[in-house]
């Protein structure tokens, strides 16, 4: 991975602003419009949004997008998109220099404006948050586990004092500034865009902590392990009361 310490920089004015990004195909825009819905009525926020797909939107749907100040993007990225893989050439082809990447299904709990207004991420440029999945929940959270081969492939020695190692990330939202990080940016869709990477990890999920340590580049990661709201239930008629 050395030829990364010469990869190309965009130039300074390639990317500008604040905004958040989002992607997806027609099943997805209902569950993204209720989202902006949030942001715009319940948040206030004015954030501006880019919404990017591979050519699968309506007029229709971006009418709609345009409604609550969103703008349908197609992705101009050359590459086969299954799954999860439009996050990263998302993110890159995206106008903004400091992104929120949102899933679709994410409903925000705060405006998002203050997220990039704290100190953490003005002094690491970088927010992530875990996934449930670590070291210790076999049989998941495999690219947490100290035996795992991409730790191998990248020459990372495992640290199990350290959550980045040992806490698998959760990439439906999370906060980069692109201009700061580009090259990490860069490794971990060349991670994202490798048949056997794809194989071995769970789609682009754990792209970005692999490549923020590999490249030893700041990122705050959340202490706090998620929750689960709610329980589950055995398929089957409802019980009767």
């Amino acid at each position: 991975m050395n030829e990364l310490e010469h990869a190309p920089m965009p130039s300074s004015t390639a990317f500008e602003g604040t905004g958040i990004v989002m992607s997806g195909g027609a099943p997805h825009v209902l569950q993204a419009l209720a989202n902006l819905d949030v942001l715009r009525h319940f948040h206030k926020s004015d954030l501006p949004v880019e919404f990017f797909h591979a050519f699968e939107l309506e007029e229709a749907h971006c009418k709609a997008f345009a409604m609550r100040g969103a703008t349908c993007r197609q992705l101009q990225v050359p590459g086969v998109y299954p799954e999860y893989e439009t996050v990263l050439p998302s993110v890159m082809s995206s106008s903004f220099q400091h992104v929120l990447w949102m899933d679709t299904d994410i409903t925000p709990l705060v405006a998002p404006e203050v997220l990039f207004q704290t100190e953490a991420y003005q002094r690491d440029g970088a927010m992530f948050w875990p996934d449930h999945w670590s070291h210790d929940c076999w049989p998941y959270g495999q690219s947490a586990w100290p035996t795992h081969v991409v730790l191998h492939l990248l020459q990372l020695e495992y640290n199990m004092s350290e959550p980045r190692f040992c806490h698998e990330h959760e990439t439906g939202h999370f906060l980069i500034n692109k201009e700061m990080h580009w090259r990490p940016i860069c490794l971990a869709n060349y991670l994202a865009t490798r048949d056997f990477f794809t194989r071995v990890l769970h789609g682009y999920k754990d792209v970005f902590r692999l490549a923020f340590l590999k490249l030893n580049a700041s990122n705050w990661f959340s202490p706090v392990r998620p929750g689960i709201v709610g329980a589950f239930m055995k398929n089957g008629p409802w019980p009767e009361f």
